[in-house]
Parts: C-alpha cells; sequence; structure tokens
C-alpha cells in the first residue's frame, strides 16, 4: 500500500473512531465496504453505517434491537434464454444487498456489491462477507450472540 492509501484508511478508522465517541458506542467490528464503513457495537446492538464519499458524511444507525430480520438479496438482470449461453451465472449478478426489516413495511438496505461500481472478481468475496455479516447480525437481533 502506498503512503497516500494509508493516510486515508487511517483517516476513515480515526473518523469511525470519532464517530463511536460522540454516539457514546464501541466497536467490536469494522468493514469496508468501497465508498461505505460499517462498524459493529454487539453490546448496544447497534451498527453504524456512513459513506466516505459524500462531501456531507452522515452516519446513520441501525438499532439491531428493533430490526426483525436480516437477509442477503441477490439481484440478477434479466437476459432472454439466447443471452444465457456460454455465460456464468456470476456475470449475471447486479448487485448482493444485506436487507434489515423493521415492521411489515420498512427496509434498510446495505449494498455489498453492486454490478456498476464493483469489479465481477470481488463478488465471492463481497457476497461470503454479505452472508457472515448477516449471521453475526442475526444472531444478535435474537439475542444468541454478544460481541
Amino acid at each position: 500500500m502506498r503512503n497516500n492509501e494509508v493516510e486515508i484508511k487511517q483517516s476513515k478508522y480515526l473518523h469511525i473512531s470519532e464517530l463511536g465517541s460522540k454516539f457514546n458506542l464501541s466497536f467490536s467490528s469494522c468493514l469496508e465496504l468501497g465508498n461505505k464503513v460499517m462498524a459493529l457495537d454487539g453490546l448496544k446492538k447497534c451498527l453504524l453505517v456512513y459513506e466516505t464519499s459524500l462531501e456531507f458524511k452522515k452516519p446513520f444507525i441501525i438499532d439491531l434491537g428493533k430490526v426483525s430480520a436480516i437477509s442477503v438479496k441477490k439481484c440478477y438482470s434479466s437476459l432472454d434464454p439466447a443471452q444465457l449461453k456460454g455465460k456464468r451465472i456470476d456475470e449475471l449478478v447486479k448487485s448482493i444487498d444485506l436487507e434489515f426489516k423493521y415492521g411489515r413495511d420498512s427496509t434498510i438496505v446495505i449494498s455489498f456489491y453492486d454490478c456498476k461500481t464493483d469489479n465481477i472478481s470481488n463478488l465471492p468475496k463481497l457476497e461470503r462477507s454479505a452472508r457472515s455479516w448477516q449471521m453475526i447480525l442475526s444472531k444478535i437481533i435474537r439475542g444468541k450472540l454478544v460481541t
């Protein structure tokens, strides 16, 4: 990693630390997803999310205590059967999202993979990451895991 990349990464984590102090959160896990950063406070059951690419970086907090379900959603592009010939199923994935359900109608979505911005070679890693976070966060909302 070049010095500039290290400084940017340190700046992001310093910002996460400052946000943790501001919201009285202590993070046990942190994940950088392209232009987003997620940080988990397992004891308080809160997930802090913010986009680093926005000029006005407004973080939001997902209160996992109010979440009824967490799921991984994969969206595929629609093609006619003739276009499928010679393509791998991975090539058809448009997005992989982590969905947080609040009650019946409210949903928050965090994108882990978007074919417009992410390299397809990162798809397997990003899908594994989404499924791992889904498993951990689901255990937290069911009260079976405290980190």
